[in-house]
This record gives C-alpha cells, sequence and structure tokens, in this order.
C-alpha cells in the first residue's frame, strides 16, 4: 500500500513540474550561486544590491543547493524543471525517511496518514513552482532529528553540518540535542563525551571555514535585533492562519474550525503519550526553539518555514490518534 502511495505521488508532482518560476529573487539568487560554482568565480559575487537599510537577503545563501544545482545546469543548462527534480528527489527522501521514523516507535500502521499530511497540494505547489532549498533543508532536519532519537553520534557529524550547509538554521538541531545531553545528565544520565567530539566538531569547522572562504554573515542576523513583540503576535497569527489553510485546503466552511480543534486536541493527545511514554527529547527541544526562532524573526516568511515541523507534527497527531483507539 505505502509502496503504491509513494509511486502515485512521484508521479502526481513530476508531471505537476512547470517550465518556469513564480518566486524569482530567491531562486535566482540560489542559481546565481550555482553558475557562480561552475564557472569557478567567486560564489559570493552575485551583483545583489545590498540594502543594509532593509535587509530582506543574507548575504549570500548557504551553499549546499547551489552545489546541487550545479547538476541540472552543466547538463541541461537553465532547465527549470530539472532544477525542480532536485526537490522532488528530497520530497521523496523525506516520506521514506518519515516512514522509518514512524517504525522506530511501532507507528508503521499510521505512517500512511503522516505521508498523506506530508505530500499536500500546498508542498505540491511549491515544488513545482520554485527553486528554493527548504525541501532539501527539511530532508536534513528529519535525517538528524532520526538520528538524535537513535544516538547515532558518527552520522550526526554529517547530517547536522549538511543541514547547516542548506540553511543556517540548522544550527539548532546540535543546540537542541545539547540541551536535551544536558536535560539527561541532569536526571543521572552520563554524557558520552567522547561520542560526542566528531558531531560536534565537524559542523563548528564547517561554519569557520564557511566564514573564512565566503564571509560573515553579519548584516543578516543583526536584522534579528530588530525583533519586537509586534512581530511576535504578527508572526503567530500568520503561520496559525497559514498552518490552518495547509492542513484544510478544502472549502467546508464552519467544519474547519471544528476540524482544527479535533487536530489541535489530537496534537496535545500526542506529544502527551509522547513524553509520558518515551520521555522528553530532542524532537520537542528542537520543535521549540524552530518554532521560537521563526516568531521572533523580523519578517513573515510564509509556509515553507514551517516545513522542518512535518515530522513532529505528523509524528504527535499520529500518536494522539492511536492513544484515541
Amino acid at each position: 500500500m505505502k509502496k503504491l502511495l509513494i509511486i502515485a505521488i512521484i508521479i502526481t508532482f513530476a508531471f505537476s513540474l512547470t517550465p518556469y518560476i513564480d518566486w524569482y529573487n530567491d531562486s535566482a539568487l540560489y542559481i546565481i550561486h550555482a553558475k557562480n560554482l561552475l564557472k569557478g568565480i567567486n560564489y559570493s559575487d552575485t551583483k545583489l544590491i545590498y540594502n543594509s537599510e532593509r535587509i530582506m537577503f543574507p548575504e549570500y545563501y548557504q551553499p549546499l543547493f547551489p552545489l546541487l544545482l550545479t547538476i541540472p545546469l552543466q547538463f541541461f543548462g537553465l532547465n527549470f524543471i530539472a532544477m525542480k527534480t532536485i526537490n522532488l528527489l528530497f520530497f521523496i527522501l523525506s516520506i521514506i525517511l518519515l516512514i522509518i521514523f514512524f517504525r522506530k516507535y511501532n507507528l508503521s500502521e499510521y505512517s500512511t496518514v503522516a505521508v498523506l499530511l506530508l505530500a499536500n497540494p500546498y508542498t505540491l505547489f511549491f515544488i513545482s513552482r520554485w527553486v528554493m532549498s527548504d525541501i532539501v533543508f527539511m530532508f536534513f532536519v528529519f535525517l538528524s532529528l532520526y538520528f538524535q532519537e537513535t544516538r547515532k553520534y558518527t552520522l550526526l557529524a554529517f547530517s547536522w553540518t549538511l543541514a547547516i550547509a542548506t540553511r543556517s538554521a540548522g544550527v539548532l538541531l546540535p543546540v537542541s540535542f545539547a540541551i536535551f545531553l544536558i536535560y539527561r545528565h541532569l536526571l543521572g544520565e552520563k554524557i558520552p563525551v567522547k561520542k560526542l567530539l566528531l558531531p560536534y566538531s565537524i559542523p563548528v569547522l564547517y561554519v569557520i571555514s564557511e566564514k573564512m572562504f565566503l564571509g560573515p554573515q553579519k548584516l543578516h542576523w543583526q536584522f534579528l535585533a530588530n525583533t519586537k513583540p509586534s512581530y511576535w503576535i504578527a508572526n503567530i497569527l500568520s503561520y496559525s492562519k497559514t498552518f490552518f489553510h495547509y492542513l484544510f485546503y478544502f472549502d467546508l466552511k464552519f467544519s474547519k474550525l471544528i476540524a482544527l480543534i479535533v487536530f489541535a486536541i489530537t496534537i496535545i493527545l500526542g506529544l502527551r503519550e509522547k513524553i509520558k511514554n518515551y520521555g522528553l527529547s530532542s524532537l520537542e527541544i528542537f520543535s521549540f526553539l524552530y518554532i521560537l526562532l521563526i516568531i521572533i524573526w523580523p519578517g513573515q516568511q510564509g509556509f515553507r518555514f514551517l516545513f522542518p515541523l512535518l515530522l513532529p507534527v505528523s509524528f504527535y497527531f499520529t500518536l494522539g490518534l492511536k492513544a484515541l483507539r
């Protein structure tokens, strides 16, 4: 059943890929970076006129997604369908990883529900129209969370680094795991310092080398200093509305409110079941830190910033369904 569902998703998403892009600014910057890599010129030389008074972009984007874009650029030129295939590939990998994650918690029978939550018309719309790094970042977040939950320390060195090399928000992954280990230490569990040397040293070395070769992103992070309560309220309302539309894209009018209440109660019940049966883990800590980041960030980015939360949301929802049975 799941194999047929994945095949159906691949076919549907593949035939939806358009030969154009709607969101030109972000996509253009990624493509320019990729072209610079192919030409062997300065990666950060994008000809972008940077307005330090109204910061909308980082000085440069993280290099992993542009590096992936060099493959279709090299073989197919400026072919947007070929570029979007990268996101489609990582989206399918995310679905497979989601199924594996659910199997770890003996929730295989519910993973179909999680897959359907992920393979939503909104993700179809995103993958079919834009060339941006959010889907690739989502995959490496899922992969890192799985390795964190299963304590695969060596593999974390690579998944964390690849997440950070895709989007700078990936730094929340090792931070969340460090907080979790400190929490477990307070409960009497010994911190495996030797096993942590590799997973923490590799991302640190990557960040240092990135800053050395590509330069700092001081202005972009200084933008965070502009945050204020009015932004927080606006972001909470905006992301809540966006997520509401993601879940209930069909028009049922008043029934939407009932469905949302039921969905929220099921997630809360699932979170309760997770902590009760498995204890607090880095999954909850990362989710909290990431939600906090997108709330305080002075600017709304739409649903694409919620992609990394789809694993915990679908996980808690299915745990809640299981508890209701």
